[in-house]
C-alpha cells in the first residue's frame, strides 16, 4: 500500500475554497492531508475514509498572537490540522459544523488582508530590479567585461522585477472581477468553489503575462 499520495496545490492565495473540496475528496477515498510542502505539493498519508469538512483561514497576525482566534476555531468545533507559511490555517471538522465565518463583511475582510499579505511579500522586488537596472545602465562604464547580451538580460529581468509587484495587483483584480460574487458564498464556499474555472483563469493570466512580457522585452532592447 502506498504510503503517501500528492497533489499540486492551486494555490492557496486565489484558490482556498477549491482546495477544500479536493482534499475533503481525498479524505472520503481515505487520504488524509498533511500537509504542502515548499514546491506546492500537498501530501496525504492514508487513513480510514471519513466525511470531514475542511476550511482554510488566513491570519495576519503574528503566530503568537493568534492562539486567541485558535481557541475561537476549537471552540466552535474546528481542529487545526496544519499551518502553511505561518499565515494559513487548515482546519477540520465534522459535516454538521457551523462555517467558519458569520458575515460576508468578515469573510470579505479576510480576503483583503489576504491580498494585502500577498503584495507585501514582494514589494522588496522592486529595489531589486532597479539595482540590476542600474548596473545594466552603467556596466559598460563600471564593469567593461559585461558584454551585450548580459547587459539585456539584466535590463529585462530589471525591469520584470520592478514591475511583478504591480502585475501581481493587477492580477488580483482580474481574479476580484472574476470572482465579484464571491463573499456572497461566505456560508457554503463549495458553492462558489464549484464555479471556479482554473484553466481559463490560468489562460487569461498567461495571455496577461505574455503581453506585459514582451512589451518588456521590447522595451529593454
Amino acid at each position: 500500500m502506498r504510503k503517501h499520495r500528492y497533489l499540486l496545490s492551486l494555490g492557496i492565495s486565489f484558490y482556498p475554497e477549491k482546495e477544500v473540496l479536493r482534499i475533503e475528496a481525498m479524505r472520503r477515498k481515505g487520504w488524509r492531508f498533511v500537509k504542502m510542502n515548499q514546491l506546492g505539493l500537498m501530501i496525504f498519508e492514508p487513513c480510514q475514509p471519513a466525511e470531514k469538512k475542511y476550511a482554510i483561514d488566513f491570519l495576519a497576525e503574528d503566530p503568537q498572537e493568534a492562539a486567541d482566534f485558535l481557541e475561537l476555531y476549537q471552540a466552535a468545533g474546528w481542529q487545526c490540522v496544519y499551518v502553511f507559511g505561518k499565515h494559513y490555517y487548515y482546519f477540520e471538522a465534522d459535516p454538521e459544523t457551523p462555517a467558519l465565518f458569520s458575515d460576508a463583511a468578515t469573510y470579505q475582510e479576510k480576503i483583503k488582508l489576504q491580498e494585502h499579505f500577498a503584495v507585501r511579500q514582494v514589494w522588496y522586488l522592486i529595489p531589486l530590479g532597479f539595482l540590476l537596472l542600474f548596473i545594466a545602465f552603467t556596466g559598460a562604464r563600471v564593469f567593461p567585461f559585461l558584454d551585450e547580451g548580459v547587459v539585456a538580460m539584466l535590463k529585462l529581468l530589471g525591469y520584470l522585477l520592478v514591475l511583478w509587484p504591480f502585475m501581481m495587483v493587477a492580477m488580483q483584480k482580474i481574479f476580484a472581477l472574476l470572482y465579484r460574487r464571491r463573499k456572497e458564498h461566505f456560508r457554503n464556499p463549495t458553492t462558489y468553489a464549484k464555479g471556479q474555472q482554473v484553466w481559463r483563469d490560468t489562460l487569461i493570466f498567461a495571455v496577461f503575462g505574455g503581453i506585459i512580457g514582451l512589451a518588456v522585452a521590447i522595451f529593454a532592447r
